[in-house]
């Protein structure tokens, strides 16, 4: 990345296109983040200030760059670059990206490029500082350059874990039209394959059959192999939720058949698969499978580990296993205690409460269920609130029939 501003020669190569493509491809700046909520969380974080500085000199430039004459001074720009350069306590990250973007700003013709990169790496920074509004604008600015329908694609996938789903569905959707526009079909079929996905949680499971066949479709025409297990994986969580077993088992065996033997992704195919036989009330090869994914994989990956465990305890439920249960449970509090924020928050909680339900727990049952409910409906999970909702009926219900129950005898 660069280390200070400069003048670029009229006649470098491409330079005249690499400007048509950068307005012609420039998406308008949403402001889809509130400005304040940005600043609220930087202050007090090494950098943060700068970051936020930057932040709005890529929203003039987005905006009034086709204008004619000079946007920044240039000896100011100089100026921040070395202040950025001699903060302290900032992180190597965020240092570097800040610089390259400024410089950027402050050349006669911007390497977008650059800036689309550096904007990607401030977004990543700001997901470890646990800075959300922070990632969420850096990403949308990326996707404002839009040089590169890859970062379309990271914004839409950041929008979905992180921000609201109408953001995320809208730049999902650019990401596939650019891509198919860029001729870049990797792009395409994984954000086609997204926008499945992003539908399923939605509860729109026919829209999402859909999105999900023509991502499979597209990943074959262009001899994408590497994408068509997935793909077929994605198919067969569909299929399995909505109850369409036959479906659900041509899909689990074409997903096997493309994954083959060494696929990283086969840990969380076999999840899948054991959630598979919960749902048609084979609890105990489900728990063997589960028993063996708890100990040896997703060390690294929280968010898998605790919808794993989740799903541990609902499968020895299911067995009337109570030591397995408790054990189970134990290791799903503990971790769902520090993982506030996890994108499968919502689905662990709903399934732990389905195992509290089946041994008649009902206090746990009815604190895990509502908590599902609120994250659900905080997150725009629309399928995962449904049912939780539909549980949560379910629990009362039996709870005061336990009840009455109970004091007659």
């Amino acid at each position: 990345m660069p280390s200070t501003p400069r003048s670029r020669d009229p006649e470098d190569t491409n330079h005249e296109q690499v400007i048509r493509i950068a307005k012609a491809s420039r998406i308008p700046w949403r402001g889809a983040v509130s400005g304040d909520a940005v600043l609220r969380e930087l202050c007090g974080k090494p950098g943060g200030l700068f970051a936020f500085r930057m932040l709005r000199a890529l929203e003039l430039w987005c905006v009034h760059s086709r204008e004619t004459g000079e946007l920044f001074s240039r000896p100011g720009m100089e100026s921040l670059v070395h202040a950025i350069a001699g903060a302290r306590e900032m992180s190597d990250e965020l240092r570097k990206a800040l610089v390259a973007i400024a410089c950027e700003l402050a050349s006669d013709v911007p390497n977008v490029s650059q800036m689309e990169l550096g904007c990607v790496f401030v977004s990543n920074w700001a997901v470890e500082a646990g800075a959300r509004n922070t990632a969420l604008a850096f990403a949308d600015a990326a996707a404002v350059l839009a040089l590169n329908p890859r970062y379309v694609f990271f914004a839409g996938k950041l929008h979905r874990t992180l921000g609201e789903p109408r953001d995320a569905e809208m730049w999902l959707q650019r990401a596939s039209a650019f891509a198919s526009r860029a001729l870049d079909w990797e792009t395409k079929v994984r954000s086609v394959g997204a926008l499945g996905v992003f539908y399923f949680k939605a509860g729109m499971i026919e829209r999402a059959r859909r999105t999900l066949q023509a991502a499979l479709a597209c990943a074959r025409r262009r001899r994408l192999k590497e994408f068509v297990g997935e793909i077929w994986h994605h198919l067969f969580i569909v299929a399995a939720d909505s109850n369409a077993w036959k479906e659900a088992d041509l899909a689990a065996r074409e997903a096997v058949l493309a994954y083959g033997r060494d696929d990283e992704r086969l840990p969380c195919f076999a999840h899948d698969l054991a959630v598979y036989s919960i749902l048609r009330g084979h609890y105990r090869s489900a728990l063997d499978v589960l028993l063996v994914l708890v100990t040896r994989h997703w060390r690294d990956e929280p968010a898998n580990l605790l919808l794993a465990q989740a799903n541990t305890a609902r499968a020895a439920a299911g067995c009337r296993s109570v030591a397995e249960y408790k054990e189970a449970t134990a290791a799903f509090t503990r971790l769902a205690d520090r993982l506030a924020e996890v994108n499968t928050r919502a689905t662990a909680l709903l399934s732990a409460a389905y195992g509290a339900f089946y041994l008649e727990r009902w206090a746990d049952a009815a604190t895990w269920v509502h908590e599902s409910v609120r994250v659900a409906r905080a997150k725009g999970e629309t399928a995962i609130l449904a049912e939780a909702l539909s549980l949560s009926e379910q629990i009362q219900n039996r709870r005061a029939s336990t009840s009455v129950q109970s004091r007659w005898e």
